[in-house]
């Protein structure tokens, strides 16, 4: 199943294809009726895909049960799953939060892979890459921020980007791996050294990052 949704105001979609992939869904809400001029894009590629969902995201989880959500105006996302051995899944929440601006994202799932995004703000970009039953998720709340996440193997990252303008990407692989990093600040970036926050692990485990800006709570 592939298709492409814009909306100028207000529109419910909830899609199922059982010819190039068995048991896909989709269950979307596009609403610009606080910038009516600047309409919401989205595109979804299912085609070589089964047992795929597409819905929304709860306090920074996955709910299959809402809607994937584009709230405001010009805020676009290109999602596009593959693979037929096991199920995966995409959780998607983009608003604009009243301001004039929209965010952008690209999120690629595959061999039962789960991406959860949730951008709050303006000028946000993400890309998400979850494979091999990896989880990748990221929140952006703020403005101006790129972030990045690519999970494999099993293994889950989740990046937080709490703040304006920050540049930040997270890797990691490895069965029963689990990295969380989560950035209070503005203008940080790991773009400086030419390499993303990377973990890779044979033998599982948690690990917990933590920045922010000296003196914020």
């Amino acid at each position: 199943m592939k298709f492409s949704i814009f909306s100028a105001a207000l529109s419910l979609c909830c899609a199922t294809a059982s010819y190039a992939g068995d048991n896909n869904s989709v269950f979307v809400m596009q609403d610009s009726t606080v910038n009516p001029l600047s309409g919401n894009s989205l595109f979804i590629d299912q085609s070589d895909a089964s047992n795929a969902s597409i819905g929304g995201t709860e306090n920074g989880g996955l709910s299959l049960q809402q809607p994937a959500r584009q709230i405001g105006g010009a805020n676009t996302a290109r999602l596009i799953q593959s693979g037929d051995a096991v199920a995966s899944a995409i959780g998607l929440t983009q608003t604009t939060q009243g301001q004039t601006g929209g965010n952008d994202a690209e999120i690629t799932v595959l061999n039962g892979g789960t991406a959860i995004l949730e951008q709050l703000g303006v000028g946000n970009s993400a890309i998400l890459n979850a494979d091999l039953g990896g989880s990748a998720t990221l929140l952006q709340d703020g403005d101006g921020n790129f972030g990045s996440v690519r999970a494999s193997r099993g293994a889950s990252g989740r990046l937080e980007q709490i703040g304006d303008n920050n540049d930040n990407s997270l890797e990691v692989s490895g069965q029963n791996v689990g990295v969380s990093y989560t950035l209070r600040s503005n203008n940080a970036t790991t773009a400086a050294t030419g390499a993303p926050v990377q973990v890779i692990s044979n033998t599982g485990g948690s690990i917990t990052i933590q920045q922010r800006t000296i003196g914020s709570n």
